[in-house]
Formats: structure tokens, sequence, C-alpha cells
């Protein structure tokens, strides 16, 4: 597994504001991950795992609502492109099994940090970066 800190830094900005601010909250819910599996998920609880989880729900669900709506608003062409892809991370989040989580929470941790890792280098710092250049080419921000 790639050895990444959920450190957010400048280089990791798209150029949207609004969309900058929230992946810096997607940074925070993975130091949160990270955290537990350096600790090895010594002493934790249920109710932290559980935390972990909805907040991760959460915040898929309302950052891609809104980027979709920004999207939508500026005609963004590859607009379907990121809606499966969206799609695709809102279902993972939705699998995750909550019942192993408990069981084996390092394990799944590692799981949730490696998706988490794919979705900032896979999605945000290229799909979501080409929306930021279309943003600022067309004079949109």
């Amino acid at each position: 597994m790639l050895d990444f800190k959920f450190d957010w830094c400048n280089d990791m900005e798209i150029g949207v504001p609004i969309m900058d601010t929230q992946h810096k909250e997607l940074f925070r819910i993975g130091r949160d991950v990270e955290q537990l599996i350096i600790c090895h998920c010594i002493g934790v609880t249920n109710k932290q795992l559980l935390d972990i989880v909805l907040e991760l729900r959460e915040f898929v669900a309302y950052h891609f609502y809104h980027e979709e709506e920004l999207m939508k608003k500026n005609n963004y062409s590859d607009f379907e492109h990121q809606k499966k892809a969206h799609d695709k991370i809102v279902q993972y989040t939705l699998g995750i099994d909550l019942k192993k989580l408990s069981q084996t929470p390092y394990e799944i941790l590692c799981n949730i940090k490696e998706f988490l890792q794919d979705w900032i280098f896979g999605h945000i710092l290229i799909d979501d970066a080409a929306f930021g250049r279309y943003m600022k080419e067309n004079d949109l921000l």
C-alpha cells in the first residue's frame, strides 16, 4: 500500500474554492482513518468506527451534490463521466460492511484508506482538476 499522509497541501487545490474547501474536509476524514490505523485500532470503539463511516457517507452526499450542481450550472461537457465516477464512490461508501468493520477494524480501515487515496489520486487530481481548468479557462471563477 502507498504510504500517503492525509496532509493537505496547496498542490492538491484544483482552483475552485468551494471544491477545495470540501476536499480539505475529505483529507480531515482521511486523517481520522489514518490515525486509527497508526494505532492499530487499539481501543477503538464501535461508535468511533460508525462515526467515521457516517461522516464519510454524509460528506460524499453533500460534496457530490454541490459539485454536480456546479458542473451542470456551468455546462461542463464531462459531467456524465464525473457523475459515473461519483456514483461508484457513493456505492463504495454505502457498501462498507459495518459488521465486518467492527470485527476487523484494522483491515477494513486499511481498505478505506486505500480507497480514499485512490479517490484523491484518481479522481480529485485528475477529473476534478480538469473541471478546475475548465472553470479557469472559461472565466467562470
